[in-house]
This record gives structure tokens, C-alpha cells and sequence, in this order.
């Protein structure tokens, strides 16, 4: 056993370093070398029980850090997209998928429930792939948030079709509509349920719990939780996941936020409490420290909550390198040559498909054409196909024969649309990144269009670095920092009042008004340190090798430049500044989130003080 753990990491780091030299998306190498594995080495082999009782055992762990790093934002700006592309995009494409193969496939004995079962497992993606995959290239963030969540989504939809329409489809002689509506219903609307009920139960226990890896654990528990209580009423295990962590996740974030209106609003109410009572005895004062105590400590901050999407990603790393690992085990080429013709019938099927879903979501939403080929190749098979595979009935004639052209659809799909989303994503590198820089703008269009060969790397008004840039250097600097241990942070900065400003000047004086800025903010700047435009209103500072005081000193030369420069113009400029410091482990997103968060923290003290985040 403990030679078996040794290669799976021995496996593992082979994979991450040949990632990151060939840019390939870890799952290729993972595969290629464990198949290799396991064909020289048998303390690597598996039997497809073992595969199934494991798989269903990773399961939570892998879906958690995909999940908890959702933006709810996100996920309701393009509610539309993804509840299409996961919920009604599979469905048709299921139902076009059994009307369609019996004049593909050979053989007469294809029965609408064969096929259900063949195509159901199908229509469910790779989550892990297609993260992977799009945050190796400059995508507009809309098409990685629908991309990402798509592929978590439409997981929970194969997974019921799977078992609750393919396998009683295969053991009924025949199916009346209106009960398998209403079972559907009642499997939605009770995983929903559950998974709600399970995060609350959760979240109820990380308020108790105040050290920090008791939380990390209850949190885990809540992923596990929700499948383990679906999965025993015969529901969505799935589903249920993907809504407990989803309800948990907006848990927190008010939590984070309670934490920090709790750090400024309570602070001033307990200080007059200490005025009040200078003259009381100790004990009263002891006993109110510690209601203090209690008052100032909320159940999570938010450095506890990045500790944990850090963490996660960890585990979760290691989780799909073991199950990458275990699908190398199932294959057996024989059995996929035997099958050979039916396996390339069904994926250019599934295919030809999933191209029309997209394409019809493309003319709905009005997508350009690569968008279209970007979505449709995104649509790699996973584990959980296989694991739906291998769920079919022992006593299934057929089994061996879906079996094997699930597993050599789902070994196409990995290798030739990852391979053709490599050659197409960077072919079309800068039309994606024009689509990101005017996606992400902070200026009118036709400003954007204008001077769109500037505004590739530099914002066309301020000439600072525009938002896409600006990520794309700190992406760079966030990987240095980490190798070299050396000082990273951000100076974020807020025009509080940008709006009125803005009305009082026009939309020329405001042009003058920002050029006029980038002077001021560049000025005490070193050759080492980048400023960029993050958002209408606010500015970011990656300043290398400073400590905190080196910041604070920034920040005040900054300040006081500002204000002669409101001054001169009979302006009244009010802004906040926040620091975010680089943490070993912080991701570049983490690091913004960090900015952010100091800037709210300034925000809640009025901008009187300089908030900060570490």
C-alpha cells in the first residue's frame, strides 16, 4: 500500500511539471502515464468494482473546491446560459441521441432504453478539464463562467437521467409520461432539499467551531454530507451536492461580511461601553472583555475562508490525479477495437450534438462563431461517465459492449477536444483577447473600437494598464512571489464619488480629468511596480518587493498629491485605499478578492483609515 501511494505521487508530479512546461492540461499526462503504469506495475491495478466504490468515495472531494470557488454573481448573471447549456441542452440532445442512432449503429437490437443508457452517461462533462483548460488562456470571463459551470451542472442532469429515466426505461416494458414527470419533479425539487438542509446544518456547525481545521473538516462533511443523505433516499446524490455547496458558499460570504461590519460597527458601540464603565469593579470589566471577545469574533473571516478554497485545491488536486489514474485502468483495447465503429459513430454523434445546442444558444445570446467552437469542444467525458457505465445491471447482455464504447468515447473526447481546444484557443489568442478587453472595459464601446490596438494591453484614456493586462502581469508576479518568497501586494484605489464627478465634468472633462491621473499615480511609483484600471472606479497598484509600511508611505504621497491635484481643479475627490499583501499559497484571483476586501474594510471606516488584507 504504501508503494502504491509513492507512485500515485511520483504520477502526480510528473504530471504538474510536464503541465507546466508543455501547457498541456494536467488530466493527458495523468492518463498517458498512469496507462503506462499500470500495464508494468500491478500494485496499480484496480477491478471496476474497486474503480466505482472509489470514484463515488472522490466524488464530493472533487466537486468542493470547484464549487466553493463559484461566484454566485456569476452564476446569476448567466443563469440563462447555464440552465440551457446543463438542463435543456442535455435533454434534447438525449432525446435527439436515441431518435437518431438506431441508423447509425449496427445491429437491429437497439432498443430505446439500450440507448438511453449508452447516451445518458454521455452527456456529462469534465468539470476538472475545463477549468483546467480555461485558465491556461486569456478567455472573456463570461465564456469561462458559463464554460465552468455548464460542465458542473449538466453532471447532476446525466446523472438523473441516468438513473431515473435510462435504467427503468431498460427494466420496464413501458413508461407512461406523466409519472416519470412527476418522479423527475419530486427527485429535483427533494435533492434541492436536501442539499439546502445540509449546508444549514453545516454552517450551523462551523459557528460552534472556532479552530480552524474543525471548520475545514465540518466543511468537507457538508459536501459528503448532502451525497451520503441523498444518495439514502434514493435522490440526486449529485444535485444535492452541487446545491448543498452552492447554499454554503452564500452562507459564508454574508458570514465574511458580517465579520467585517462586526470589525468597525461594533468596535465604536463597545468603546463607549468602555467610557461608561471606567469606574466599575475588575470583574465587571473581565466579564465584559470577554463579551467583547465574543461580539468581535465572527464564526469565519475571510482569511479563514481563503485558507480553505487553498486547501481544497490541494485535495483536490490529488483527488483527480487518483481518479485519472483509475480510469487508465479500465481500458482495455481489445474490447476497443472490437467496438471501433460504434465508438466513432456515437462521439461524432454526441458531437455533432453538442454543436447544435451551442449553436442554437449562440444565435439566442448572439455569440460570436469561435465562442461557438470553444463551448462545443469544452464538452470533454469525464469520470462520472464512466462510473454511470459501470452502474449498469451485472445481468445486461450488453453490458460489456456499452461498457466499451463509453470508455472509448470518453478517451476520444479527452484526447482530440482537448488537443483541438489547445491548437483553436491559442490560434485565436487575440480574438479572445479582444473579446475579454471589450467584455471588461470600463468605457463606452465605440472608445473601445476605436483604439482597440491600444487597448489590448493599455486602457485608451488613462494609458495604464487595462484590467486584462493588468491580471495578465499579476498572474506572472503571483508566481514569482510564490517561488522566490519575495514581497507582493496591491494598493487598491476607489473614487468614491467617480459618479458625481463624472456628471459635473462630462464625459470629456472626465477623459482629461483620468489622463491628468495616471500622472499622480505613476509618479512615486519604481520601474518594478505596474498600475492598471480594475474597475470604473477604481485603480490598482502591484507594487514588488515592498513591505506594508513601504505601502503606507505610498499611499500617503499618493494622497497628497490628490488632493492638491482636486484642489487646482475645484474638485472634491473622495477615495479609499486598501493593501492587499501576498500570502504563500494565494492564487492571483485570491489576491484581487484580498483588494477588494481592503477596500471595503477603508469603506466601512468612512475612508478615514487605510484597510488592509493579508
Amino acid at each position: 500500500m504504501i508503494e502504491t501511494l509513492a507512485i500515485v505521487i511520483l504520477i502526480v508530479l510528473a504530471s504538474r511539471v510536464l503541465e507546466e512546461f508543455t501547457r498541456v492540461p494536467i488530466n493527458l499526462p495523468l492518463i498517458a502515464i498512469s496507462f503506462f503504469a499500470a500495464a508494468w506495475l500491478p500494485n496499480l491495478r484496480v477491478t471496476p468494482e474497486t474503480f466505482d466504490q472509489v470514484l463515488i468515495m472522490l466524488l464530493p472531494v472533487i466537486l468542493f473546491p470547484d464549487v466553493i470557488n463559484l461566484s454566485v454573481r456569476d452564476l446569476r448573471r448567466n443563469g440563462f446560459e447555464i440552465f440551457y447549456l446543463a438542463l435543456v441542452g442535455v435533454g434534447l440532445s438525449l432525446l435527439l441521441a436515441v431518435l437518431i442512432a438506431p441508423f447509425l449503429l449496427p445491429g437491429d437490437d437497439w432498443t430505446p432504453g439500450l440507448l438511453a443508457c449508452l447516451f445518458a452517461p454521455l452527456m456529462a462533462t469534465d468539470a476538472i478539464t475545463v477549468t483546467s483548460m480555461a485558465g491556461k488562456f486569456s478567455l472573456p470571463e463570461r465564456l469561462k463562467v458559463v464554460a465552468e459551470s455548464e460542465s458542473l451542472f449538466n453532471d447532476a442532469t446525466a446523472l438523473i437521467a441516468f438513473f431515473f429515466i435510462a435504467i427503468p426505461m431498460l427494466q420496464a416494458d413501458r413508461m407512461e409520461a406523466l409519472p416519470l414527470v412527476a418522479d423527475l419533479v419530486w427527485i429535483l425539487l427533494s435533492s434541492t432539499v436536501v442539499g439546502i438542509a445540509v449546508s444549514i446544518v453545516g454552517f450551523v456547525a462551523i459557528k460552534f467551531l472556532r479552530d480552524p481545521v474543525e471548520q475545514f473538516f465540518a466543511a468537507y462533511l457538508v459536501s459528503i454530507g448532502a451525497y451520503i443523505v441523498a444518495d439514502y433516499f434514493g435522490l440526486s446524490g449529485i444535485l444535492a451536492v452541487l446545491i448543498a455547496l452552492m447554499a454554503f458558499r452564500v452562507f459564508i460570504d454574508r458570514e465574511v461580511k458580517r465579520g467585517m461590519v462586526i470589525n468597525y460597527e461594533l468596535k465604536a458601540e463597545i468603546g463607549q461601553l468602555s467610557v461608561a464603565s471606567h469606574g466599575e469593579s475588575v470583574l465587571r470589566r473581565v466579564i465584559q472583555k470577554l463579551e467583547e471577545l465574543i461580539l468581535l469574533s465572527p464564526a469565519l473571516s475571510s482569511v479563514s475562508f481563503r485558507a480553505y478554497r487553498k486547501e481544497a485545491i490541494y485535495i483536490g488536486l490529488f483527488a483527480n490525479a487518483v481518479l485519472f489514474i483509475l480510469i487508465a485502468q479500465l481500458v482495455r483495447p481489445e474490447m476497443l477495437l472490437r467496438y471501433q465503429g460504434e465508438i466513432l459513430a456515437v462521439f461524432l454523434l454526441t458531437t455533432g450534438l453538442r454543436y447544435i445546442m451551442v449553436l442554437a444558444l449562440a444565435w439566442l445570446r448572439n455569440y460570436p462563431m469561435r465562442w461557438i467552437n470553444a463551448l462545443t469542444f469544452a464538452g470533454m467525458k469525464g469520470g462520472l461517465t464512466l462510473v454511470m457505465a459501470h452502474s449498469l445491471p451485472r445481468d445486461l447482455p450488453q453490458r460489456e459492449m456499452l461498457e466499451s464504447i463509453t470508455i472509448g468515447v470518453v478517451l476520444l473526447s479527452i484526447f482530440l477536444y482537448t488537443f483541438f481546444l489547445l491548437a483553436y484557443l491559442g490560434l485565436k489568442k487575440q480574438a479572445f483577447l479582444r473579446d475579454r478587453v471589450v467584455s471588461e472595459a470600463f468605457l463606452p464601446e465605440r472608445v473601445v473600437i476605436e483604439n482597440l490596438g491600444e487597448a489590448i494591453e493599455r486602457d485608451p484614456v488613462t494609458g495604464i494598464y487595462n484590467s486584462v493586462r493588468f491580471r495578465e502581469i499579476l498572474t506572472r508576479e503571483v508566481q514569482r512571489a510564490g517561488r522566490y518568497k519575495s514581497p507582493l501586494s496591491i494598493l487598491m484605489i476607489e473614487f468614491v464619488n467617480y459618479a458625481e464627478v463624472q456628471e459635473q465634468l462630462g464625459e470629456t472633462g472626465q477623459q482629461k480629468l483620468l489622463k491628468d491621473l495616471r500622472s499622480i499615480l505613476t509618479s512615486d511609483l519604481s520601474v518594478l511596480d505596474h498600475v492598471g484600471r480594475v474597475g470604473i472606479d477604481k485603480a490598482a497598484v502591484l507594487t514588488i518587493h515592498k513591505a506594508i509600511d513601504d505601502n503606507m508611505e505610498l499611499i500617503q504621497h499618493i494622497r497628497g498629491r490628490m488632493a492638491h491635484f482636486a484642489s487646482d481643479h475645484g474638485l472634491e475627490l473622495r477615495l479609499c485605499f486598501g493593501i492587499a499583501a501576498f500570502a504563500d499559497g494565494d492564487t492571483p484571483e485570491m489576491l484581487m478578492e484580498k483588494a477588494f476586501e481592503a477596500v471595503g474594510h477603508a469603506r466601512l471606516s468612512a475612508c478615514r483609515s487605510v484597510g488592509i488584507a493579508v
